[in-house]
Parts: C-alpha cells; structure tokens; sequence
C-alpha cells in the first residue's frame, strides 16, 4: 500500500510515460526494488511492456543498472527518469534524462552530464510553490496561512515537507 500511494503520488511521471506510449513509444520498468515488487508495480500501473527488478545476485542499481540499460536498450537509446544521486549513471547514459522532483544540486549535475534534459515537478509541489510566492500579508508569512494568527506567528504557516499534529 505504501508503495502504490507513493506511484500514485507521482502523476507527472504517470502523464509523461502515458504520453509516451500515446506516441508509440515503448516503456520499460526497471528498478533496484526486488523483481516481485516490480511486477506488482506494474500489474498496479498497466503502464509498462517491459519489468526488470533485482535479483538475489544482481541488484539493479546506479552502474548496474545503467549497465543493464545499455545492453538492453542500447547507450543513448532510451529516456531515463529517476529522483536520486545513483540516477546518475542512468542519466549520463541516456539520450534523455528526466528528473523528478530533485533537488537542485542533483539537477545541476544531470545538466552537466547530459544535455538533452528535463524536469518534472510532483504537482503538490508546484501548488505549494505558488501559494507560497502569491500569501498576501506579512511578511513573516513564509507559507501557507493556517488561519490561526497565533500559530501563524509561531510556525510562518505551514511549510513544505511539516508534519503538523494538532491535538486538544
């Protein structure tokens, strides 16, 4: 369940592979997840033609996988997306390299290793972000107005990433 909430969380990758595939293209799963999780994911999703998870002796990850991705798909013949630092060599390998969601140091080197880039934003961000840049008010108002002037005055509003328990 954990993990079905977090793919669901990620509409714009959802989009972009339905687009994909819209125009014909192929889509391939792989994952350092364990090749069962990654069937479920998929039988999940019905997005991809192709699932690749780790295995007890290979685990599909940074070098490997970019390795597995070449050999399979060819160097520079497929689209990558991915959130993290072991991204990169995926990335570096692909002839286009898709972030989501990263943080900007992690996008500045996916820019310098491969110029043929995107990227996506989880949509909440993307609201977040533009509530955040439009709050009227005082200036102390960093986020989002709680609609308690006293625990806006403690907390700025809510932030991105809080976690906010409010108990009586």
């Amino acid at each position: 369940d954990v993990y079905k909430r977090q793919i669901e969380g990620r509409q714009q990758v959802i989009d972009y592979i339905k687009e994909h595939r819209f125009n014909g293209g192929k889509v391939a799963l792989v994952t350092a997840s364990n090749q069962c999780l990654a069937e479920k994911i998929s039988k999940h999703l019905n997005l991809f033609d192709e699932v690749y998870g780790s295995q007890a002796n290979k685990n599909l990850k940074g070098l490997t996988k970019a390795n597995f991705q070449n050999k399979k798909f060819g160097y520079k013949a497929y689209d990558y997306i991915g959130n993290s630092s072991e991204d990169i060599y995926c990335w570096e390998n692909s002839y286009t390299a898709i972030t989501i969601n990263a943080e900007s140091s992690l996008k500045k080197k996916c820019d310098t290793i491969n110029n043929n880039f995107i990227h996506l934003k989880e949509a909440v961000n993307i609201v977040f972000e533009k509530i955040q840049t439009t709050t009227p008010g005082d200036d102390n108002l960093t986020g989002i107005p709680t609609g308690y002037p006293d625990l806006d005055k403690m907390t700025s509003g809510f932030q991105p990433g809080d976690l906010v328990i409010l108990a009586a």
